[in-house]
């Protein structure tokens, strides 16, 4: 009878763990696609195969075989591709990637992160491959969209802000793991990466092409007719070596140091002042020539004319000139 009471109380509390361990595990994200094995590990410890559409936990963790390949998207608008030999656990808000490579797709408005051994990616919408080697303890993190702020996990103050098309690097053997300065990545090298990920019915992305605006000379007019130039043909710019088809408007243009005479109409001016109607104007000569001025002429024009005085002091300097 005290055996049989023993095992019942050890049932009762078996079964109350579990029970407390369903009610307390919360789902995080579900398998998008499995190609070949792939498998999840519990909080509790248990391991199963994983397949698609299956429920993940928090605190759950995936290991995708070598040569495999898995997909799944998490609660908060992000999908996350795995490669074979990849390694994560996932947590509410963040994913922890202990092995491998993970390409991750965003479009969450509220800010998500990944963290490595030694690496923190904070992300919000964009995407990014995120790379951990176990055996050089060596995080890289490449941006394909949007961008991503980097930093050491054990100083999270020193942020590198690595944008579209660049990637940095977070080595423990370089600068004291401080991540190093955002590099530009190649369009090849890109696209090399994202094949890794390739799934079924999902096409790898193509890095974004932006197309410099063309720039021409003003003065040109473009030509709707391609010409037919010979190599080692000297070319003269003139609208007469244009074929008549591709011959374009002639245009009349001076240099900036050619005046350009301007024509008046013959309407009437009135002037208002002290010009009269109808006076003509004399032409101005340029500030740089100097006008002629006549001094003599105007010398001798000049008569000197003596003061004049009153007659009582006229009639004192008669007087006196007489002594």
């Amino acid at each position: 009878m005290k055996t049989s009471h023993t095992k019942l109380k050890s049932s009762l509390v078996v079964l109350i763990t579990l029970g407390s361990m369903s009610l307390w595990a919360k789902p995080i994200a579900q398998v998008q696609s499995v190609k070949g094995l792939a498998f999840v590990i519990t909080e509790g410890g248990a391991t199963k195969k994983v397949k698609s559409h299956d429920i993940i936990d928090e605190r759950d963790e995936l290991l995708v075989e070598d040569g495999s390949q898995l997909s799944l998207n998490d609660y908060y608008n992000s999908t996350y591709y795995l490669t074979g030999g990849s390694h994560i656990k996932i947590y509410d808000r963040s994913i922890q990637l202990k092995k491998g490579k993970t390409w991750v797709k965003s479009q969450s408005r509220s800010p998500l992160a990944m963290t490595t051994a030694n690496g923190n990616v904070e992300f919000a919408a964009g995407q990014f491959i995120a790379t951990f080697d176990q055996a050089t303890n060596r995080s890289q993190i490449l941006v394909v969209q949007g961008d991503v702020n980097v930093s050491n996990v054990l100083d999270r103050d020193l942020i590198q802000s690595v944008p579209q098309g660049q990637f940095t690097v977070i080595d423990p053997e370089v600068e004291n793991g401080i991540p190093r300065v955002p590099t530009k990545v190649g369009a090849v090298s890109l696209n090399a990466a994202l094949e890794e990920f390739q799934m079924k019915n999902e096409a790898p992305l193509q890095m974004p092409t932006v197309t410099k605006p063309a720039r021409s000379i003003a003065s040109v007019t473009a030509l709707e007719v391609p010409m037919q130039v010979k190599k080692g043909q000297i070319i003269f710019m003139s609208s007469t070596a244009l074929p008549e088809a591709v011959t374009p408007k002639k245009t009349v243009r001076a240099p900036a140091s050619v005046a350009v005479k301007k024509t008046y109409s013959d309407a009437a001016i009135a002037y208002y002042g002290t010009k009269a109607q109808g006076e003509v104007v004399s032409a101005r000569l340029p500030a740089s020539t100097p006008q002629p001025i006549q001094i003599e002429s105007t010398l001798k024009k000049i008569e000197p004319v003596r003061p004049g005085y009153s007659n009582e002091l006229e009639s004192l300097i008669n007087d006196l000139k007489s002594y």
